[in-house]
């Protein structure tokens, strides 16, 4: 992983943060998004002082434009990430007759949509610049084993799964895995 770039949405706390940490402790350098700056600057300080570069962005992986936005500043520095890593996404807690499609709606923009922007702006650079490069999409145990009051949260899961299982198969004969 020495010199590698890695892109990790949702860096700001939680498995994004963890993930920049543990990347940067093997050399890696880090591309850092959120939507909170502050979280994104502390960690930007931390994985810094390990020796490696850490570029920090604020952007709203809903959002198709700002996430092409993003791409581009990303591109305009690098030619293509080695890892990326589709980690932002929120929780809500409700059961469904109880729940308002506007929380149904954030859910799905950030939890699926957001990886599908990630992939989308992301992907056609990494298989352009060739090489073994990899994409994580996170997703849950909720969408494997499903629980009352979590079905925004469950069924966002359960589509970045079946996202991902498709996109393995449509890369199968490239080097990203």
């Amino acid at each position: 992983l020495h010199n590698k770039q890695v892109l990790i949405t949702g860096a700001g706390s939680g498995i994004g943060r963890a993930a920049a940490l543990a990347f940067a402790k093997r050399g890696a350098h880090i591309i850092a998004a959120g939507t909170k700056l502050v979280p994104l600057q502390s960690l930007q300080a931390e994985v810094q002082a390990l020796g490696v570069e850490c570029q920090i962005y604020s952007v709203d992986v809903a959002n198709d434009n700002a996430m092409r936005e993003f791409a581009e500043q990303v591109h305009s520095r690098i030619s293509a990430v080695d890892v990326l890593i589709n980690n932002a996404g929120i929780g809500y807690i409700g059961q469904f007759l109880h729940s308002d499609l506007a929380h149904w709606q954030s859910v799905l923009n950030i939890n699926v949509m957001g990886v599908v922007h990630g992939c989308y702006h992301f992907l056609p650079k990494m298989l352009e610049a060739g090489g073994e490069r990899q994409v994580l999409n996170i997703a849950s145990s909720a969408s494997n084993f499903p629980t009352p009051s979590l079905a925004a949260y469950a069924t966002s899961k359960y589509a970045v799964n079946g996202f991902s299982e498709v996109l393995r198969m449509e890369l199968a004969d490239s080097q990203i895995g």
